[in-house]
């Protein structure tokens, strides 16, 4: 793996674990139409994205969005919500 890709798919692995962790179920559904099975979102299907310029590039935006959309709901951590 080059290192832009290995880049890119620590980073898609970072938003997932952030979004997968926000205090709200909208943000959640909202991610998954960029990362389906966010969840359970396999490295093979991470690395997936970060091969593909495009889909990569869809998945910042909507991370983005979700961010300033959601981001103020705080993040849950063990059961525990921190703002």
């Amino acid at each position: 793996m080059d290192v832009q890709t290995k880049t890119k798919f620590e980073i898609i692995k970072a938003m997932n674990t952030i979004v997968c962790s926000l205090a709200s179920d909208k943000a959640y559904t909202a991610w998954l139409a960029a990362v389906p099975d966010a969840a359970e979102a396999t490295d093979d299907k991470l690395l997936a994205i970060a091969s593909e310029a495009a889909w990569f590039s869809d998945v910042v935006q909507k991370f983005n969005y979700i961010m300033r959309t959601y981001g103020k709901s705080g993040v849950m951590i063990c059961e525990e919500i921190y703002k």
